[in-house]
């Protein structure tokens, strides 16, 4: 069986006794054996409408379910514990995210494995660190404990590429005044790379060095923008944010 790992969060009522009875639940499963189990980590939520601080946590199980099978079995197991959908970043008692099924890379309509985030939210990385510090992520090619580490350095290095010279700069600017522990730019360094590069898709500026083209970008820091929820300052004010842990 594969092994998989889960990401568990939540800031709605008893939530380290849902994560408990979560994984209570899913070890109960003939399909499902949970093994080890992160410590929670406490997260402040993004966005103004997010609620509480989070619990954050990770854990490791196999399972003889098919990727869309567990993610439905997942799924069933927050709604009866409580789990709504009517805000996107509203509150919530219980979040499961599949981040790695084995070496899986998949990208369907209702499944992205390895999840799309994870590289970059520490809220993700932190607890998953403890339990699967040396499992490769299959499309950046470097271990967890390496996502993590390239996180930690401050100020955090970003920079921002594609889009109009003018998109650049404005988001530079205004991202500048709202993260101190960070440095935001245009010019796209290679020794080091930066921690993060945020792709705005393809523009005007296509002929100057800032305005590469997604493939010229170095596969592990570049982040493409153009597929996240919200508009480019509000994407990135929540990637910046779960990237610095805040």
């Amino acid at each position: 069986m594969p092994q998989c790992f889960l990401a568990l969060g939540g800031n709605a009522g008893a939530v380290a006794e849902t994560f408990a009875r979560c994984l209570e639940e899913l070890n109960s499963q003939p399909a499902v054996s949970v093994g080890q189990v992160s410590n929670s980590h406490t997260t402040v939520a993004v966005g103004e409408d997010a609620g509480d601080a989070f619990l954050n946590a990770a854990a490791e199980i196999e399972t003889s379910l098919a990727p869309l099978e567990l993610l439905d079995l997942l799924q069933a197991t927050e709604l009866r514990h409580g789990r709504t959908r009517e805000k996107r970043w509203g509150p919530r008692t219980l979040d499961i995210d599949i981040i790695f099924y084995g070496d899986l890379v998949c990208n369907e309509p209702r499944l992205i494995l390895p999840h799309p985030a994870s590289w970059y939210r520490r809220f993700v990385l932190d607890p998953l660190s403890e339990i699967a510090a040396d499992i490769v992520h299959s499309v950046k090619g470097v271990t967890v404990a390496e996502l993590r580490q390239r996180l930690l350095a401050r100020p955090l290095d970003v920079a921002i590429c594609g889009g109009s010279q003018k998109q650049r700069s404005e988001l530079c600017g205004m991202l500048q005044k709202q993260f101190a522990d960070a440095v935001f730019h245009q010019t796209i360094a290679t020794n080091p790379a930066p921690a993060l590069i945020a792709w705005l898709g393809a523009g005007e500026s296509l002929g100057e060095e800032s305005g590469a083209a997604w493939d010229e970008l170095p596969a592990l820091p570049r982040l493409d923008v153009t597929q996240l929820t919200g508009t480019p300052s509000e994407a990135l004010q929540a990637v910046v944010s779960s990237a610095l842990g805040q």
